[in-house]
């Protein structure tokens, strides 16, 4: 069976291709999970401007034909990659993108009626529907979401729909999950964060698992994992099949990761390496 991580990174790249230490609110992954709904199964935080920053896209080979091929999918939403600080999507239903920045909004607009789109609102929030979304690999329409010129949504109506409601209707919100908190808040902040429900079916009583990924400046990434279990017992029991798993799927020798044990916690660091 595939593992969750690599069904979130199937999902990303085929959707973006095709078109944190417990500081949680610097990069703005904080407010973003407080606009994500609670029945979320899994969400991803990407921290352009981090990398832009510290110049990863030249550090890394990898990590720039990633963000070369972001930048393409975010001009065909009528989005400017330089412009944007972060993406972020969640799955909730049906996936919904964030992408936080500093937008001109009239050329949003202009090249959303130019591809088809019509102006309508939900709830009190800017949205454009219709037009040819099928360009992505899905026969629906995606929604644009113009919530201000910090924030663009863009996903599925319901999806959508869902996120409005926690912004402005007091709707509960995954931050409020204390399972996702718990994760986030013991992950170091990097470029990359990932958290998703049931990491591994193959695990017994796993209730969630995340990762982050920090830029070193030789170009290569440190990768961290945090899993949270029913108890202390099934995380000794899980240790191993999911570090043996995450070197695996993130092509990292075992020799160089460790993995701690915290009662119902583990953690797994692997340093140096090449994970984009």
């Amino acid at each position: 069976m595939k593992k969750a991580v690599i069904l979130c990174a199937v999902i990303i790249l085929i959707l973006i291709i095709s078109l944190l230490n417990g500081c949680v609110s610097s990069s703005g992954l904080e407010s973003i999970m407080k606009r994500m709904p609670d029945d979320t199964t899994e969400f991803s935080f990407q921290d352009f401007k981090k990398g832009r920053a510290m110049g990863a896209s030249e550090l890394n080979e990898a990590y720039g034909r990633y963000m070369d091929a972001t930048g393409e999918a975010l001009l065909e939403w009528g989005l400017d990659a330089d412009e944007a600080d972060y993406l972020s999507w969640c799955i909730t239903g049906a996936p919904v993108f964030f992408i936080g920045g500093d937008f001109t909004l009239d050329s949003i607009r202009e090249e959303l009626g130019e591809s088809g789109m019509y102006r309508d609102e939900y709830r009190g929030v800017e949205i454009w529907t219709g037009g040819d979304s099928t360009g992505a690999g899905y026969q629906n329409e995606f929604v644009h979401a113009l919530i201000n010129n910090r924030l663009v949504a863009i996903g599925y109506e319901g999806g959508i729909e869902s996120c409005i409601e926690v912004m402005n209707e007091g709707a509960p919100s995954i931050y409020e999950n204390a399972d996702f908190r718990d994760i986030v808040e013991r992950l170091p902040e990097g470029l990359t964060m990932s958290c998703s429900l049931h990491w591994n079916m193959e695990v017994e009583d796993i209730i969630i698992g995340g990762f982050s990924v920090e830029m070193n400046d030789d170009g290569t990434q440190d990768f961290t994992f945090v899993g949270k279990f029913q108890n202390s017992e099934a995380a000794g029991n899980g240790i191993d099949i999911i570090l043996n798993d995450l070197a695996d799927d993130f092509r990292f020798e075992l020799a160089s990761a460790t993995a701690t044990q915290d009662g119902e916690y583990i953690t797994i660091k692997a340093g140096g390496q090449e994970i984009y």
